[in-house]
């Protein structure tokens, strides 16, 4: 089944944000290492965007896309203010010049894609993935031990969450041997959508670019389409 045809929203979950869409694009024949120099060039402009967008705020949970996802989070139970979600934590360390984390330069990109949107980005090894994939509220149980999981707004597959808003985790990891990826954007359209023409071809410049990955598919999941 192709994972990026499959991508549904639950209806359940899509009721508690009303303008909700998933930004998904798939890419083929990657060639995915570690540290390409084009990488520098793309974190200096990701930087100073981030910079500029910051020095308008106090904090960076004021700026409006992660104060969405706050709020949304918040909606759901999910306690916001005392684990704060991932996105607003990746940012603030990034604020405070925090070493940057290498993993790869596919997942390094997914990385600055986030902090350019401020929003989460999810990148996800495409054949590591068992049946159709769904953007849903988990349930009770279906994360760690100990975690705040249940209710969490998350995309999952047949077996088990995948990646959710909170904690940034991933079920299917991109690595060096991945061959075919999933890029998938979260959008809570507040303060408004994305541009689904210009979010395609800026992610595909990055991850062409970075990967050699190609586009093969994109599409825009949106609440009409799932409800």
């Amino acid at each position: 089944m192709d994972p990026l045809e499959s991508l549904t929203i639950d209806p359940t979950l899509a009721r508690t944000s009303p303008h909700l869409s998933l930004h998904a694009m798939r890419f083929e024949e990657a060639t995915i290492g570690i540290g390409h120099p084009g990488l520098d060039t793309v974190r200096a402009r990701v930087m100073a965007r981030l910079d500029a967008a910051m020095s308008q705020v106090s904090d960076p949970a004021e700026a409006l896309p992660i104060r969405a996802v706050v709020r949304w989070l918040d909606a759901l139970g999910q306690s916001p203010d005392r684990r704060p979600p991932h996105i607003l934590q990746r940012v603030r360390a990034t604020l405070r010049r925090e070493p940057f984390q290498v993993t790869n330069d596919a997942c390094d990109a997914a990385v600055l894609l986030s902090l350019y949107y401020l929003s989460p980005v999810f990148i996800l090894d495409a054949d590591s993935l068992e049946g159709p994939l769904t953007f849903t509220a988990l349930a009770a149980g279906a994360g760690p031990p100990n975690e705040l999981w249940e209710g969490a707004p998350a995309l999952c597959d047949q077996q088990r969450p995948l990646a959710d808003l909170q904690t940034g985790r991933t079920g299917a990891p991109v690595t060096e041997t991945t061959n075919r990826f999933l890029v998938v954007i979260p959008d809570l359209g507040d303060p408004q959508p994305l541009d689904a023409e210009r979010t395609v071809q800026r992610v595909e410049n990055w991850m062409t670019s970075l990967t050699r990955g190609r586009l093969s598919g994109h599409r825009v999941v949106a609440q009409s389409a799932t409800s």
